[in-house]
């Protein structure tokens, strides 16, 4: 390994990111609700049992790597966290705004992105 996604982007940042309007949120909160406990859960899978996950993983997609070149991906140390918490999102949010891809930079993560209940 020459460099980390690390190392280029001076820290983690989020892999997903779920988009929807404050309308959609508040107008669907059970499937608001029903999405994030099924990403919650899914992250819970993953870090209970990573070989199980990138066994679904490949049958889902049909990848052709192997478990253990995925896993391999998977534990690469200090690549990937699996968890819910935004994580270098104004890094991203700097460089977007440098870009020209976001007019007005916002001063937090909160101005763009809702918070997680219980976080």
């Amino acid at each position: 390994q020459i460099v980390s996604s690390t190392e280029i982007l001076g820290g983690h940042i989020n892999f997903n990111i779920l988009a929807t309007t404050t309308k959609f949120r508040e107008g669907n909160p059970k499937a608001y609700g029903a999405y994030l406990d099924a990403m919650q859960e899914a992250t819970d899978i993953i870090n209970k049992d990573k070989r199980a996950a990138a066994e679904l993983y490949i049958r889902m997609t049909k990848d052709k790597s192997s478990v253990d070149d995925i896993l391999k991906i998977m534990n690469a140390s200090g690549e990937y966290n699996f968890n819910q918490r935004p994580e270098g999102d104004m890094r991203m949010i700097q460089f977007m705004h440098t870009i020209g891809s976001i007019k007005v930079k916002p001063e937090s993560w909160n101005d763009l992105l809702f918070a997680m209940p219980g976080k």
